[in-house]
């Protein structure tokens, strides 16, 4: 990955792993940046930690000028530096919009000249029990996390490709590779953008060699995507009853699960992406799945499965 005064693009950079991202790549690197998110308040909550990276830098931020933003909104900063230091221009985007993500490839382009990695990190949580779950859900999660990864990768690969060297790095899930029962939509969306990842990845050995593309696997992160998505929660029925859980009840079982902080998650992928690393694989629970699933492939599903519904079961009362 380039580093140093490279411009890089970080998609759902309001919050989680995608704000701590784009904090290191400041604090670390002194990138450039284009901050991504749907939400203009936590854009700018993600803009104020950055000014105050940069002023400890003492390399001066630019000044943010309002723009409107590729999907009709007023974006608060599209902003080329005025003094010297590196460059942030913040995007309120929904990526399910192609068109918008489109328009925003070409703001970067204008704002930043070209761009240099792009972490394509927005996404959302749905859990449900498939046979009864709402198809609208279903709809909203690939979107997100498919549709979204899609539309990203495909508005920024040329720029990236007009480089001399870049890199496309999109985050999967641990769930791209273990099914977590009662979570099809989510498993689907991850699995797909892994498999996106490894189609890109032999397409670019061939067709554009300069560009590293890396699929990320983080275990459990404590974010708040699952009571970020929403969407209510059906128990599948161990021990004969059927009941909802709200999906702020199951948020509070995944952080009591989580082993990694996103600052921690965001330190091992910003670490596997400049190592030029295809896979990153998050958290020491991410790992261990991976190790008995490669080891186990089909019955590990059966004793770990029915593990992890009795305890989403014990938590969420």
């Amino acid at each position: 990955m380039p580093t140093g005064d490279a411009v890089a693009v970080v998609t759902g950079a309001g919050g989680g792993m995608g704000r701590e991202i784009a904090l290191l790549l400041r604090s670390r690197y002194n990138c450039h940046l284009a901050l991504v998110d749907v939400s203009a308040d936590r854009l700018r909550e993600t803009q104020a930690e950055l000014d105050f990276i940069s002023t400890a830098l003492l390399a001066p931020e630019a000044v943010a000028t309002p723009v409107k933003s590729p999907n009709g909104g007023k974006s608060p900063s599209k902003s080329p530096a005025k003094t010297r230091g590196p460059r942030t221009s913040i995007h309120i985007v929904d990526v399910t919009h192609r068109a918008a993500v489109f328009a925003l490839a070409d703001e970067v382009r204008e704002v930043h000249g070209r761009c240099d990695v792009v972490f394509n990190n927005a996404g959302v949580a749905a859990t449900h029990a498939f046979h009864q779950v709402d198809l609208a859900a279903i709809d909203k999660v690939l979107d997100i996390n498919l549709g979204g990864v899609i539309n990203v990768a495909r508005a920024f690969l040329p720029l990236l490709i007009a480089n001399e060297k870049a890199a496309l790095v999109c985050t999967s899930s641990m769930e791209g590779y273990f099914a977590f029962p009662g979570n099809a939509a989510y498993v689907m969306s991850k699995f797909a953008v892994r498999g996106l990842c490894d189609c890109l990845l032999i397409e670019a050995a061939e067709l554009y060699p300069h560009v590293q593309i890396t699929c990320v696997h983080p275990g459990f992160v404590s974010t708040s995507i699952a009571a970020n998505s929403s969407v209510h929660i059906l128990d599948t029925g161990i021990g004969g009853k059927n009941r909802m859980v709200k999906a702020e009840s199951v948020n509070r079982a995944i952080l009591t699960m989580a082993c990694t902080t996103p600052k921690q998650a965001a330190e091992q992928i910003v670490d596997g992406v400049v190592a030029g690393r295809t896979r990153i694989v998050v958290g020491s629970e991410a790992k261990v799945f991976d190790f008995f699933v490669r080891l186990f492939p089909h019955g590990v599903y059966v004793c770990v499965s029915l593990s992890l519904l009795s305890m989403l079961k014990t938590m969420t009362h």
